[in-house]
């Protein structure tokens, strides 16, 4: 695994360019630990998570592994094809880029690791990438209307509510609506 990462990240250097590209990440890798090491304080750590409530984070994680599994398939079903643990190895990898790059610029390594890992043309690269964006959308729009829903129910925003026929019925409807249209674009 780890042999085949430094192997794809050095694609295109010759042998003497990979050694090189794997001595300048060990010894950067080696500086910044020293750096680290040289700042560290395992009191004031300790300190610092004894106060610190870690059921948040217990929970969040796998909620987002499973947010990211999602994601995979949602690919998965946009590309109609492919394996599916390097589909969703793909969407690790663009969430991982679109959290490192400024302006959400991680867009773009989609359609580079569409085509590097599936071998899809830029192209058609791009036209996924907008097929799951216009599904992410619609999916906003459908969690903005429950939550407008609720918030309407709970009177927190108020609303004639006789004017959509009693009840929020009509924009239930609508956001049903539009979730069946997101999982038809799939």
């Amino acid at each position: 695994m780890i042999r085949n990462s430094v192997a794809v990240m050095t694609t295109g250097l010759g042998e003497r360019g990979r050694l090189a590209h794997i001595l300048a990440s060990v010894l950067m890798t080696v500086i910044l630990v020293g750096l680290a090491w040289g700042s560290f304080d395992l009191q004031t750590m300790l300190s610092t998570l004894s106060g610190v409530n870690l059921w948040p984070l217990l929970l969040a994680t796998p909620i987002m592994w499973v947010v990211i599994l999602l994601r995979g398939l949602r690919l998965k079903a946009a590309l109609s094809g492919g394996c599916i643990a390097s589909i969703v190895s793909i969407a690790i990898r663009h969430n991982t880029w679109n959290a490192l790059l400024p302006f959400r610029l991680g867009e773009m390594a989609l359609i580079v690791l569409l085509n590097k890992r599936l071998g899809l043309r830029k192209r058609d690269g791009l036209k996924v990438l907008a097929v799951v964006r216009i599904g992410d959308a619609a999916m906003l729009a459908v969690f903005a209307l429950l939550m407008l829903a609720g918030l309407f129910q709970a009177g927190v925003i108020p609303i004639d509510v006789e004017g959509l026929g009693g009840n929020l019925g009509y924009l239930i409807l609508v956001a049903i609506g539009l979730l069946g249209t997101v999982l038809l674009l799939g």
